[in-house]
């Protein structure tokens, strides 16, 4: 799993990429690989209303002059996207508005294709304005159908100067808390939801086969990632006396996992 960030701040290193790297920190210590995009001294134009998206639906923005497109990549491919924002007059950065106003409605033209992504906004204020930037974060992941954790308290961090935020404690753990929960969540996805998504795909295959026949063991070969994460889980919780019995109820698994899909399918 991959989550990719975003400093939209107009300094490189600042007090959003500080917050943003206590969240990356607790992502990374958790197995999920992270990267972090600085947009400061980048240049991404606003959207410019033309709608090719809808028509073109390539999954990239028309107006190719910019970054724009290769942030949206990189949002593609990861699980997880964070938005860092300084508060800029009780808003979010230009550069951060861009994003969200052109990378939302490639994805609202394209079958919501962010959707089910895990996303988290980091914001960095010195006094006053915050939420608001933090709400215009949420109500881009919120209407792009994402799954957004919560955190000890709203994700923000105090600070003015460069580094000011380190000296914010209860900011700072703010931050680690939310890179938890996103790593839990992110965990929570990739067990539950994934491994169906690959058993549909040779679904309907499996269902014409009958019973002893080399195609009605195809569910074997997608299953296997999700069984085993099964009888991972499960041996965590019961240790041992799970164990012993896993190798005897694998091939019932298998039998009970295709019969639930088939009633599934038939209930549609």
């Amino acid at each position: 799993m991959k989550v990719i960030a975003f400093n939209g701040s107009a300094r490189k290193d600042g007090n959003t990429a500080g917050l943003i790297r206590s969240v990356l920190k607790e992502l990374e210590a958790e197995g999920i690989s992270t990267e972090l995009e600085q947009l400061a001294g980048k240049q991404i134009q606003g959207c410019i209303a033309c709608y090719e998206c809808f028509k073109n639906q390539d999954r990239h923005c028309a107006v190719k002059k910019d970054m724009l497109n290769e942030c949206i990549d990189k949002m593609l491919e990861a699980d997880g996207i964070i938005l860092g924002s300084p508060t800029y007059f009780a808003n979010v950065s230009t550069n951060i508005k861009s994003l969200i106003d052109r990378s939302g409605l490639v994805a609202k033209s394209n079958k919501e294709m962010f959707a089910r992504k895990v996303g988290a906004a980091v914001v960095a204020v010195r006094r006053a304005g915050a939420i608001h930037v933090f709400n215009s974060i949420n109500h881009f992941f919120f209407i792009n159908q994402m799954v957004v954790p919560g955190s000890s308290y709203w994700n923000i961090g105090l600070g003015l100067n460069p580094g000011d935020v380190e000296k914010d404690d209860e900011g700072i753990r703010t931050m680690e808390t939310l890179g938890k929960n996103m790593a839990w969540v992110m965990k929570k996805i990739e067990f539950r939801v994934k491994p169906f998504a690959a058993d549909q795909d040779c679904l309907g295959r499996v269902l014409q086969k009958r019973p002893g026949s080399p195609g009605f063991f195809c569910q074997s070969q997608v299953s296997e990632n999700y069984q085993a994460r099964i009888f991972r889980s499960l041996a965590e919780n019961l240790g041992p006396f799970f164990m012993l019995g896993s190798f005897f109820t694998n091939r019932l698994f298998s039998l009970l996992l295709i019969t639930s899909m088939a009633l599934t399918t038939d209930m549609r």
